[in-house]
């Protein structure tokens, strides 16, 4: 399977869950992998609520050097972000102040996630 039938089956995904994955242009968060973990899935959680983004046949989102953009469908002042690998095993976690605009979390290795500010 290419990475672009891949991609198409995550957006399709991420339409039904309440998220969008985007080009990054309307993006409220940008994620990027820079570490050799693979990326199965991004957890938002922000005020009681979550929003997960996945891919319906449980292909990697994100492997090194990728980067999705999600647009939520709310947009909450701060979130916490979770990034995940097979079977769920936590990667890396940020907590993002989404209020000043899009914000970029970068996996990096050793689970380490740097959270700035998305260049618009």
């Amino acid at each position: 399977m290419t990475k672009h039938i891949a991609v198409a089956l995550a957006l399709l995904l991420l339409t039904l869950s309440g998220c969008s994955a985007l080009d990054n242009g309307d993006a409220d968060l940008v994620v990027v992998n820079d570490s050799g973990a693979v990326v199965y899935s991004i957890t938002v959680d922000w005020e009681g609520q979550t929003q997960a983004v996945e891919d319906a046949r449980g292909y990697a989102l994100l492997e090194r050097g990728d980067r999705l953009g999600v647009e939520l469908e709310e947009k909450p002042e701060w979130a916490s972000v979770t990034l995940a690998g097979e079977n769920g095993r936590e990667l890396g976690r940020g907590s993002a102040d989404l209020s000043g605009g899009p914000v970029r979390l970068t996996l990096e290795e050793g689970g380490r996630v740097l959270v700035s500010k998305e260049e618009e």
